[in-house]
C-alpha cells in the first residue's frame, strides 16, 4: 500500500529526512513518533503530495505518486490538528464542499454514523469553523477526512486537542478501519496512543527511522529519542 524508497528532503538549507525507506501492508496501523523537528509532518506531506521529495521514490497502493497523483488523491486523505477549513463558513458548509470534491453522494450518513458513536451534538454542524474549540476543529478535521472513505488515511496529532472520551472514540474509529485494503497511519507524541491501537510503531530521530516494529514501552522509548 505505502513504498517509499531512499526518500531526502531539505528545507531552508536543512536536512530534514535522510534516506527514508519503508513499506507498509494493507492492514496495517503506523503510528510515528519522534521528537519535535524530527521529520514526522514533513514525511507526511510528502506522502500525501503536499512537498516533492529531493530525491527518491514513493508508491501509493501500487501507483507511483509522481505521475499518478488524481487517482492516488480521490483514495487517500489527511487530516491534522492545526488545520483550519474555511473560518467564516459553518461546519456543514465546509463539510458539504468537501463531499463535492470528493464526488462522495452520501456522505451525510457518514458525518452521522460517525457523530452519534463519537456523540457529537448535531448543533456542531451550524457552529462557524472560527468559533470551534481546538478539539472541536480537530474531530471536524477527522470527519472531513473520512468523507471519502479513504484507502490510505494520514493523520497528524489529530487527537491533541480532544478530551480523552472523545479521544477513546476517535481512536477506536480508527481502529475499526483496520482491513486489508485500508491502511491508517499517524503521528502521535502519545506513546500510549500508539500502543493501544497501532499493529506498529516507526521512531523518526533527525530524519532518519531509527525504530522500526512492533510499539515499545515508555520505558525503552528514551533509547531511539536520545
Amino acid at each position: 500500500m505505502i513504498e517509499l524508497i531512499n526518500i531526502n528532503k531539505s528545507l531552508g538549507g536543512k536536512r530534514i529526512l535522510s534516506n527514508v525507506s519503508l513499506s507498509v501492508r494493507g492492514g496495517e496501523i503506523v503510528g510515528i513518533a519522534g521528537s519535535v523537528g524530527a521529520g514526522k509532518s514533513t514525511l507526511l506531506h510528502i506522502l500525501t503530495g503536499l512537498l516533492e521529495p529531493d530525491s527518491g521514490e514513493i508508491t501509493l497502493m501500487g501507483l507511483p505518486l509522481k505521475t499518478s497523483r488524481q487517482h492516488i488523491a480521490s483514495n487517500i486523505n489527511y487530516a491534522s490538528s492545526s488545520q483550519r477549513l474555511g473560518g467564516y463558513a459553518s461546519v456543514r458548509e465546509n463539510l458539504t464542499t468537501y463531499a463535492d470534491l470528493y464526488g462522495t453522494i452520501k456522505f451525510r450518513s457518514v458525518v452521522t454514523k460517525l457523530w452519534r458513536f463519537c456523540r457529537i451534538p448535531e448543533s456542531l454542524l451550524f457552529k462557524k469553523i472560527f468559533r470551534l474549540s481546538s478539539g472541536e476543529n480537530s474531530f471536524v478535521n477527522f470527519t472531513k477526512a473520512l468523507l471519502n472513505n479513504p484507502r490510505i488515511l494520514f493523520l497528524d496529532e489529530i487527537t491533541a486537542h480532544m478530551d480523552p472520551l472523545l479521544t477513546q472514540r476517535v481512536l477506536t474509529v480508527i481502529r475499526k478501519r483496520k482491513k486489508s485494503n485500508n491502511v491508517s497511519m499517524l503521528i502521535s507524541q502519545n506513546i500510549d496512543e500508539i500502543r493501544h491501537i497501532c499493529t506498529r510503531m516507526i521512531i523518526l530521530r533527525q530524519g532518519k527511522i531509527v525504530y522500526d516494529g512492533k510499539p515499545i514501552q515508555n520505558n525503552k522509548i528514551n533509547t531511539y529519542y536520545a
